[in-house]
């Protein structure tokens, strides 16, 4: 009896290990294919990420660059005021004229004023550049938070770093991707340009007159190339430094 008894147990498990091995057999597929699914679903998720962290970073590179041509067209203005009208440049007096002096009123902003201006400027652009209908999905969740956004800019000597705060995540089953500051640096050197700007302003309002070549050899080894325009009784002042191509320009009002 004890014999037969083992001899059935022998066959009952027999038969289970049978029905599972006929199981997984049929389940294969199913699990072969929810397991590509998954991984399908979690490599199309990072790509979207990808793209969406790429799409931020473009807009902050195309808009801080046309931010910062457009300034340099116009005497560092988003909108000028008061401003001479140079072959379709608003180009800014940043030196008003002083009735009956050669010399005149230097009335250039300072550096902090006008990384306030851009970012103000950028913020709307970059935020209205960025599609994020474009990475709404069934698949996977995106989570943003506008109210929370916001940009700075920073003008250094040798280039312009734009920073953004815009927190946002995209999750799938256990896997979530997550970023909220990103980064984007401009070869401008507008912080150097500001520099020269500066001192040829003072030598406009003190002495009445700058001389840009004399001021382009004083400063051969940082660079400096400057040309002076006139237009009637206006000076119109760009400066650059080589080897970038930016060119940053301005006015000087004179006497009517």
């Amino acid at each position: 009896m004890e014999k037969r008894g083992q001899v059935t147990m022998l066959i009952v498990v027999g038969l289970i290990a049978l029905f599972v091995i006929i199981f997984l057999f049929l389940a294969k597929d199913i699990i072969i294919k929810e397991v590509i699914k998954v991984t399908s679903t979690e490599r199309y998720v990072r790509v979207q990420y990808d793209f969406l962290n790429g799409e931020i970073e473009k807009c902050m590179d195309t808009e801080t660059t046309k931010a910062l041509n457009l300034i340099g067209k116009q005497g560092g203005y988003i909108e000028p005021v008061h401003y001479l009208d140079y072959y379709g440049d608003k180009i800014t007096y940043l030196c008003k004229n002083i009735p009956d002096s050669k010399k005149c009123a230097n009335v250039m902003f300072t550096q902090q004023e006008l990384e306030n201006k851009l970012a103000e400027y950028i913020k709307n652009k970059v935020i209205n550049c960025i599609n994020f209908d474009l990475y709404e999905s069934e698949e996977y969740t995106l989570n943003y938070d506008l109210t929370k956004y916001d940009l700075k800019v920073n003008i250094n000597e040798a280039n312009v770093l734009t920073e953004v705060y815009l927190p946002f995540s995209i999750t799938v089953n256990e896997l979530e991707l997550k970023k909220d500051e990103f980064k984007k640096g401009i070869n401008i050197p507008l912080g150097k340009i500001l520099e020269g700007v500066k001192d040829l302003l003072n030598s406009e309002a003190v002495a009445g007159e700058a001389d840009p070549f004399a001021y382009s050899i004083g400063h051969m080894e940082e660079k400096f190339f400057v040309q002076k325009r006139i237009r009637g009784n206006d000076k119109v002042y760009a400066v650059s430094v080589l080897p970038s191509d930016y060119e940053f320009q301005f006015a000087v009002e004179g006497g009517g």
